[in-house]
């Protein structure tokens, strides 16, 4: 099997799982990457590599989008997808 096929029978990272929620966030917010760069104080590379996945924010990272974007912590490590499968 190819990496990309086994990747989705495999559970996501934490990182992946707050990358994709930090994406759906914006998008309800209506918020891009260079204004939540600013509102947040987080620069703009660490932002995308935390909506890549392939970065977890630190503690103080994370509270920022969470004021920012105005959603509780605990929402962006929800994976929607782990519960639609139970």
């Amino acid at each position: 099997m190819a990496r990309h096929e086994t990747r989705h029978a495999e559970a996501l990272t934490l990182a992946e799982i707050f990358g994709k929620r930090l994406c759906e966030a914006q998008e309800l917010r209506g918020m891009k990457n260079e204004p939540l760069a600013r509102a947040t104080g987080i620069g703009l590379r660490l932002v995308q590599k935390h909506r890549s996945g392939s970065n977890l924010p630190s503690d103080e990272n994370l509270l920022r989008y969470s004021r920012v974007l105005d959603f509780p912590v605990l929402w962006f490590f929800r994976d929607d997808d782990e519960e639609a499968a139970a």
